[in-house]
C-alpha cells in the first residue's frame, strides 16, 4: 500500500507556508526621516540573506529564529521599495514592500486652550505658525 503520493506531498508543502507571513510587515506609510523596523518570517531558516533599500538607509539587520529583521532610515520623499533576497536561491517571489515616505511631517493641528482653571495657574501661550 502506497500511502505518500507525489500529490500528497506537494499539499504538505503547499500547507507549511501557510502560518508564515508571506510578505515584508512593517509601516507602508512614513514622514522622512523616520527610522521604522520590519520583518520577514520565511517558515524556514536561511543565513545567506540580504535587504536591499531604496530612499533609505538601513541601519541595522538581525535573525531571531526563522524570522529577518531590518531596521530602515528613510532619507527621500516619494515611494520607497525594501527587498530582501535569499542568496542563491532562484525564485519568483522576493518579498518586496513599497514604503510611502512623505516629504515632510503633517502639519499639527492648532492648540486648544480650555477655560478654567485647567493648567494650574499657567497662562499657556504660543507664537508663530505651523510649517506650510
Amino acid at each position: 500500500m502506497k500511502l505518500i503520493t507525489p500529490a500528497l506531498i506537494f499539499l504538505l508543502v503547499m500547507i507549511s507556508g501557510f502560518g508564515y507571513s508571506q510578505s515584508i510587515q512593517g509601516a507602508s506609510y512614513v514622514n522622512i526621516n523616520q527610522t521604522k523596523e520590519y520583518s520577514y518570517n520565511r517558515g524556514t531558516a536561511l543565513f545567506n540573506h540580504q535587504w536591499t533599500v531604496t530612499k533609505g538607509n538601513i541601519i541595522s539587520t538581525r535573525k531571531s529564529g526563522n524570522t529577518y529583521y531590518v531596521t530602515v532610515k528613510w532619507t527621500s520623499g516619494g515611494t520607497g521599495k525594501l527587498d530582501l533576497t535569499f542568496l542563491g536561491m532562484t525564485s519568483q517571489w522576493p518579498p518586496t514592500k513599497n514604503v510611502t515616505i512623505a516629504d515632510r511631517p503633517p502639519t499639527p493641528n492648532t492648540p486648544v486652550i480650555a477655560s478654567g482653571n485647567s493648567c494650574n495657574g499657567y497662562t499657556l501661550r504660543y507664537s508663530g505658525s505651523p510649517p506650510s
